[in-house]
């Protein structure tokens, strides 16, 4: 699949962090853009397009191929950014591996690379004044509303699976690391208690030996005083994880 190799000028800036909203949005935006690209096209070869209108559809078609094909090399990369590292995405790699169908001979992502490809040999030829065939502009104009249009909507919906994937993935992980902290927390809590038990027990055997245990008193209260903070710390751990487990459970 195509990548776009992270290119810098000037001073360095910061990386955006990745949203899987911003490449739904990324991936939605191709629709409007290959039907810019088509619009164009046929202004482009209409026979009353004055030279000043020419050259400014020549600039806006340009900058409309381009984008689309920025747009599909971050889309296949799963990212939004040329900074942000490579997301893997099953679902659409799947779908741009698999063959289209409409042209059953050509891949989906074939289709993609085929319709950026001769998009710029027809904005070049109508840039340069060569002879073009309406007929066949047309037939490709046509090709954009129809087969493209369809594969942008089922890049969508493989996108959206993929990110669908990722966030169950990341709320199971989220699960284990709270479960990992409520265990330690309770193991702690736990181990507090014995402290206490044994504190307590010292302190009988302080008491026992009177004068002579009067400093071990002192230690063991210490002692107790140090497991209580302990046991009350990790009970408030398990009371704010067990709270924010219900609280995403309930969210809406």
């Amino acid at each position: 699949m195509p990548s776009i190799a992270a290119a810098t000028t000037g001073a360095p800036s910061m990386t955006p962090a990745f949203s899987s909203t911003t490449l739904i949005n990324l991936a939605g935006r191709q629709r409007m853009l290959s039907q810019r690209i088509g619009l164009l096209l046929m202004l482009r070869a209409s026979q009353s397009a004055t030279p000043e209108l020419a050259f400014e559809t020549d600039r806006t078609l340009d900058a409309a191929i381009t984008t689309f094909e920025a747009s599909y090399a971050l889309i296949c990369d799963g990212r939004t950014d040329v900074s942000q590292p490579v997301t893997p995405l099953p679902h659409l790699k799947a779908l741009l591996a698999s063959n289209c169908r409409n042209h059953p001979q050509k891949t989906v992502h074939q289709r993609f690379s085929d319709f950026i490809a001769t998009a710029r040999r027809w904005a070049e030829d109508l840039h340069s004044g060569r002879e073009i065939n309406p007929l066949h502009l047309g037939f490709f104009v046509s090709d954009i509303t129809g087969p493209i249009l369809e594969r942008i909507a089922d890049t969508l919906t493989a996108i959206e699976a993929d990110i669908a994937d990722i966030e169950a993935g990341q709320a199971a992980d989220a699960a284990k690391d709270r479960a990992r902290v409520m265990k330690a927390a309770e193991q702690i809590a736990t181990a507090a208690n014995v402290a206490r038990m044994i504190s307590f027990n010292a302190r009988i055997s302080a008491a026992r030996a009177g004068e002579f245990g009067r400093e071990f008193t002192a230690l063991t209260n210490e002692i107790k005083a140090i497991s209580d903070d302990i046991q009350a710390a990790s009970k408030d751990i398990v009371a704010y994880m067990q709270a924010g487990t219900v609280s995403r459970q309930t969210r809406p």
